[in-house]
């Protein structure tokens, strides 16, 4: 039950810090394109979804702790523990996202504060996805203990971030006005490009992290051989994010169908992503 539960926090907090950074970098774009009026209008959908994301991952996260009323004593300890960090940044996050929410509920139009809050928020998603990175980094357990633990964590963040964003502009451009379907077209452009360059990464970090686990025992753990690992992992991930990045590519604005087939490709992607981190927890194994 506990790992379930961290496999979901951590696949969801690192998705939730990917696709807020994705919506900050393409908000300036939209703006120039569209204006700010149409570019806030765009995004909002995703930033609800990024704080509904955020959100079940705390309570996720809350299914490891042995006794969840006890869980502000993880705060108790933010000089010396990265989980204390990592608790810290989560809420920060999570309620400067809320914070997000809310001023474009109320409709605030103070740009400068808005730049401000969005900007620590990223600074805190960031920081919540390394601290995250630096908790399993542990002398007592090898296979965790290296630099593709905070690679492959960033690497998720932003694979999922543009995938979880895509997937929802997608099915955001079937019920809009024809023209906001070709912005967003602009958008699914540039966010094929992050996939493509993204997925290149996983490329080459997903052989390099499986041979790591399988030198420390994983295949004795699992019961799995490394080739199986190789292709539960290598196979989703290309077959999802492939057939995102046509539909990403296409020069005519997204129907329902297409829409369907961009949320499969990243349900491929996604399921990917999850058993690596099944695999990773599984590799967990203290030095002899």
């Amino acid at each position: 039950m506990k790992d379930r539960s961290l496999v979901f926090f951590t696949i969801s907090a690192q998705m939730a810090v990917g696709a807020f950074l994705v919506i900050g970098g393409i908000y300036e774009r939209l703006a120039l394109i569209a204006g700010t009026t149409i570019a806030i209008s765009l995004i909002r959908v995703c930033l609800i979804m990024i704080g509904l994301l955020i959100f079940l991952s705390l309570l996720a996260s809350l299914f490891h702790l042995g006794n969840p009323q006890n869980a502000w004593r993880t705060l108790s300890n933010l000089r010396s523990s990265w989980l204390s960090r990592e608790v810290l940044f989560t809420l920060l996050f999570a309620g400067l996202i809320g914070i997000l929410i809310l001023g474009q509920r109320l409709q605030w139009d103070d740009r400068p504060i808005n730049t401000l809050l969005a900007g620590l928020a990223g600074l805190c998603g960031l920081a919540l996805v390394y601290s995250m990175a630096r908790v399993y980094m542990l002398r007592t357990t090898p296979a965790w203990k290296s630099w593709l633990t905070p690679a492959s964590f960033f690497t998720t963040t932003f694979l999922l971030g543009c995938l979880f964003v895509g997937a929802v502009l997608a099915v955001q451009s079937v019920f809009l006005p024809f023209e906001f379907s070709l912005i967003i077209r602009t958008v699914l452009n540039w966010l094929g490009a992050g996939l493509i360059l993204f997925l290149l990464v996983e490329f080459i970090l997903i052989p390099l992290q499986l041979s790591s686990m399988a030198d420390h025992g994983i295949e004795d753990q699992t019961g799995r051989p490394l080739i199986q690992l190789y292709l539960f992992r290598l196979v989703p991930i290309l077959t999802g994010v492939t057939l995102v990045t046509i539909l990403f590519f296409s020069s005519t604005p997204l129907n329902i169908p297409a829409a369907l087939t961009v949320l499969a490709g990243f349900g491929l992607a996604l399921t990917s992503e999850v058993f690596g981190r099944i695999s990773f927890y599984e590799s967990r194994q203290p030095r002899l």
